[in-house]
């Protein structure tokens, strides 16, 4: 956890990233992980105990912080918006690469948009039981698994073609899709959720804003490699 150790010296790093994922899994903020690793670093300060021998192992130690109400993945649903969009941009410029480089049109089938509703679908249920993935072991990557191959099934299978576009029209509808995806992001994408210190220091590192400037150009990032890779194959 970047800036863990600066703002929270007498904490051992490695257990005070274990109890900032274990708390961010059972939907913890980040003000309150820094109020919960403050209260730590201060016992651990004055009595010299390690963070392990006052509390214990740090992923029981996050099943006695009070967490939130789980809110419906449904709630998710507004942030995915511009994900979804893009997602669909993305699927849809490997489907005109493809056609172009064969000098056809672009079938937009019935199973394409079925694909794009069930890799969202999905999306959503898998932020929604992160402890799953991270904790299920082998049951997660089943789950990941079972979704990937359905996903696969359903996106190759015949299906009755709802739109023929020319290249050159499919690939300004993924130019609008893109640039949508990206202005969206940046109207209504949240601020991070840093963990923070009761004083207002946080633990933010350069690589944090990196990753934050570039998540909303992600879609855009992939749709540029994937075609890049269509095209050398």
């Amino acid at each position: 956890m970047s800036g863990s150790s600066d703002l929270f010296p007498s904490l051992d790093a490695d257990w005070a990233q274990e109890l900032t994922i274990e708390l961010r899994i059972r939907g913890v903020d980040g003000a309150a992980i820094g109020e919960v690793l403050a209260t730590a670093e201060t016992h651990c300060r004055d009595s010299g105990e390690s963070a392990l021998d006052a509390f214990g192992p740090a992923r029981e130690y996050a099943q006695t912080v009070p967490t939130p109400a789980r809110g419906s993945t449904l709630s998710d649903v507004p942030l995915a918006v511009p994900a979804a969009i893009g997602l669909a941009g993305m699927l849809l410029s490997f489907r005109t690469v493809d056609a172009w480089q064969a000098g056809t049109h672009v079938a937009l089938t019935l199973g394409a948009v079925l694909t794009w509703i069930a890799v969202l679908g999905a999306t959503l249920v898998l932020v929604g039981h992160l402890e799953l993935l991270v904790r299920g072991r082998w049951r997660g990557w089943v789950v990941m698994l079972g979704l990937s191959a359905a996903i696969g099934i359903l996106g190759l299978a015949p299906t009755p073609t709802l739109l023929d576009l020319a290249p050159g029209t499919a690939a300004a509808l993924v130019a609008v899709l893109l640039a949508t995806s990206v202005g969206l992001s940046y109207r209504i994408t949240p601020e991070p959720d840093v963990v923070r210190h009761p004083l207002g220091a946080v633990t933010r590192s350069p690589a944090d804003a990196v990753v934050a400037g570039l998540t909303p150009w992600l879609f855009v990032i992939l749709t540029l490699v994937g075609s890049g890779v269509f095209l050398i194959v």
